[in-house]
């Protein structure tokens, strides 16, 4: 039996589960977990403020290029690392490859550049 319900479910569980995708007022957090079966995940097509992501999960790194900007006044964006605090900048076909864990990606604040 093919319930959409179903496949809903099961998309949800890899998108916010694999990647730990949270959608906050500022900001789109994400905690990656990669299982021990799975030697590499990729999702592709996350839209956030008006630029298209591609995110690639291995064990031990994360790579994020901005693969369109959707919309023409589209804002600059970063990624903030949680535990070093460092700020990378997220350029449309510039991938951005970091250890795995905790960060978010939100807009450049005129503080943070």
């Amino acid at each position: 039996v093919n319930f959409l319900t179903g496949m809903g479910g099961f998309l949800q569980a890899v998108l916010f589960g694999y990647t730990g995708f949270r959608i906050t007022r500022n900001s789109l957090n994400f905690d990656p977990v990669c299982p021990d079966d799975i030697t590499c995940l990729t999702v592709t097509g996350v839209c956030y403020l008006g630029n298209r992501f591609s995110f690639t999960l291995v064990k031990e790194e994360v790579t994020i290029v901005v693969t369109a900007q959707c919309e023409t006044q589209a804002p600059a964006l970063e990624v903030v690392l949680t535990e070093s605090g460092q700020h990378l900048l997220l350029r449309k076909g510039h991938p951005v490859s970091f250890p795995t864990g905790p960060g978010e990606i939100r807009k450049i604040t005129s503080c943070s550049q």
